[in-house]
């Protein structure tokens, strides 16, 4: 679980979350539709929940926690999953606009941040491109 006193304050709760998507994240643009999204996997179905409720408080809107996989199961030549494995991902631009400029600040992982950076510029470009704010 994530502790109260990390859910109690923005500025932890951001560094928080940034430190778990640098861990467990992926952030991208898809190659077929340009869209950017943030997807975090895990076995901590607890973290997970805490986490969607937290960024549902701070207008984050992303669908609920989902499992990917259940225990036993496996992706093709990959191994088996030893509890079950859960999702949650963050989609509409709005969102990821909101969950970029509260992450950046501790965004630590030079990947995860390059990939961060690129997402960002991308719903920009994408956003003035179609007319928007």
């Amino acid at each position: 679980s994530v502790p109260d006193w990390i859910l109690s304050d923005p500025i932890c709760f951001a560094s928080f979350l940034a430190g778990y998507i640098d861990a467990e994240g992926c952030i991208q643009v898809k190659h077929l539709t340009r869209a950017s999204e943030v997807v975090i996997r895990s076995y901590d179905k607890g973290i997970l929940r805490a986490s969607w409720a937290k960024l549902q408080d701070m207008d984050v809107v992303c669908p609920p926690v989902y499992l990917v996989k259940g225990k036993g199961g496996h992706d093709a030549g990959g191994p088996r999953y030893h509890e079950d494995y859960w999702g949650l991902g963050i989609y509409r631009q709005e969102s990821l606009l909101r969950l970029f400029a509260l992450i950046e600040p501790y965004m630590k992982h030079s990947k995860r941040r390059q990939d961060m950076l690129a997402a960002w510029k991308n719903i920009r470009t994408r956003t003035m491109n179609s007319g928007g704010h």
